[in-house]
């Protein structure tokens, strides 16, 4: 049971800008967060190639200021282990590609300029 000094009004006593200040505040949080993550699916990318030659500590100096959970998520969810190594394979980097798209998207209101994504992955132009 919560105590009276920790318990929240509801939020339908709250005034309407109250309200609406808090919700711009979540969303403001959310697009950072998601722009942080972006940041670190994009690192992970240029790092693709080099990354069968590194173990976990040189990949953890190679993306400085990433939290170790972060990266040991985006270890697992994008490469595969070899030994004490990762590799990003043609699957995983399909997978990571489209995770990045999905992240550019939702930051840009789902209207993504596909020329500006290609360019930013170092991908050849869509005609």
């Amino acid at each position: 049971m919560r105590s009276a000094r920790h318990s929240r009004p509801p939020r339908k006593n709250l005034p309407c800008e109250c309200t609406l200040l808090l919700s711009a505040e979540k969303a403001k949080l959310t697009s950072s967060r998601m722009a942080y993550y972006l940041a670190a699916l994009l690192a992970l990318y240029d790092l693709a190639p080099r990354l069968s030659k590194l173990t976990r500590p040189e990949i953890a100096s190679k993306l400085p200021g990433l939290p170790s959970q972060m990266l040991d998520g985006l270890l697992s969810r994008f490469t595969e282990p070899l030994g004490k190594k990762f590799a990003v394979t043609e699957k995983t980097k399909t997978k990571l590609l489209a995770w990045i798209c999905v992240v550019y998207l939702h930051l840009d209101a789902f209207n993504a300029e596909v020329g500006k994504m290609a360019k930013e992955l170092n991908m050849p132009q869509p005609k």
